[in-house]
């Protein structure tokens, strides 16, 4: 897998209410992400009546990111 891109695993949108959806994002990647074990990177949104609520982001070149605020998808 050395030469090939990210390849998509899952891209997710679950409903979980009304006014709330979760969305997951997992990617293999050629190489382990720095600071990682595992060749995979992921990214989980939780979207409640429009607001980002928890954001997590374990990406290539960013520490293993966790945030809130209004964003958009």
């Amino acid at each position: 897998m050395k030469n090939m891109k990210a390849l998509p695993i899952i891209n997710a949108h679950i409903e979980i209410g009304e006014d709330a959806f979760a969305h997951v994002r997992i990617w293999a990647v050629p190489q382990p992400v720095r600071g990682s074990a595992h060749a995979y990177k992921y990214a989980l949104a939780y979207i409640v009546a429009g607001e980002c609520v928890l954001r997590y982001d374990g990406g290539q070149g960013r520490s293993q990111a966790l945030g809130r605020g209004r964003i958009r998808l």
